[in-house]
């Protein structure tokens, strides 16, 4: 992995982590940019928010394969852990 490449999925984590915590049009402002940067660069970029109740959203854009043109964009959504009765 180069590590230019490296730097900007970094930069794409961060930007939905720590903008994006709640927010739907500014996560899917981040989810286009992460299909533009995996179609740019060739490598799998993700966008993690976490939404009003505590789920964290993970979203992986993985580029188009050689000679296809359609992205798959996955997403998972994680409860928030939970605290041992007192």
């Amino acid at each position: 992995m180069n590590v230019r490449y490296a730097g900007r999925s970094v930069a794409v984590i961060a930007l939905g982590f720590f903008i994006l915590t709640g927010c739907r049009s500014k996560q899917d402002a981040a989810i286009e940019a992460a299909k533009k940067q995996a179609a740019a660069t060739g490598q799998a970029q993700q966008v993690v928010s976490v939404d009003k109740n505590g789920n964290t959203i993970t979203t992986t854009v993985e580029p188009p394969a050689p000679g296809q043109t359609a992205q798959v964009v996955t997403t998972t959504v994680a409860p928030p852990a939970a605290t041992p009765p007192i």
